[in-house]
């Protein structure tokens, strides 16, 4: 690549559009910008609503295990526990999620006690799960936009930018104006200028 020597006085230079071609390109940055934080917005709020879904999902399976999983007790002197039966290979019948909550609502679920341990293993497990699944709702609340503002502030930051919207507005307008008599000049040179 070649270096041009500088001149050390000015020269008039051509009519460049350079400063039209830059103000559009940060035009369309921010455009593009704007976009973009729109997006990661809509994003963010699309994520949490997707894990406050899984959160409820993991409470009604959570539920379901316990209410499945739990030991048989007797509650007075005189009952007796019921032995559950089992399939001809000895394996519990396999229930889908949406039946055996339904089952639960109408309370004819066969109950398949798991040995102590690994129900409060279990157990334990399902807790963990909650408590992740609740931690990253909390995250994603903690990155939305306007948390660490008060309400006070965001007052101001409205005011704000209504305030530079009416700017804006009246800068439109006396552009507006300006083209209408840009447009009346143009007009009457065409009109004057008479044709061969």
């Amino acid at each position: 690549m070649e270096l041009l020597p500088v001149s050390s006085t000015p020269q008039k230079s051509p009519i460049t559009y350079q400063p039209c071609i830059s103000k559009l390109q940060n035009l369309s940055f921010q455009i593009v910008f704007q976009d973009i934080r729109h997006n990661i917005m809509a994003d963010r709020l699309t994520q949490l609503q997707d894990a406050v879904d899984e959160l409820a999902l993991q409470f009604v399976a959570s539920l379901v295990w316990v209410n499945k999983h739990h030991d048989l007790v007797r509650v007075g002197k005189n009952d007796v526990v019921r032995k559950e039966t089992k399939n001809s290979e000895g394996a519990a019948k396999v229930v889908e999620d949406v039946v055996l909550v339904r089952a639960i609502i109408a309370h004819t679920v066969t109950v398949d006690p798991l040995p102590e341990d690994q129900f409060k293993d279990g157990q334990l497990e399902l807790a963990r799960d909650l408590i992740l699944k609740e931690q990253q709702i909390e995250s994603l609340i903690s990155v939305l936009p306007g948390l660490e503002t008060s309400e006070k502030d965001q007052e101001e930051t409205i005011q704000r930018l209504e305030q530079e919207l009416k700017e804006e507005e009246s800068r439109r307008k006396q552009a507006l104006k300006e083209k209408e008599v840009v447009l009346e000049k143009l007009e009457s040179v065409i009109r004057s200028v008479k044709r061969p």
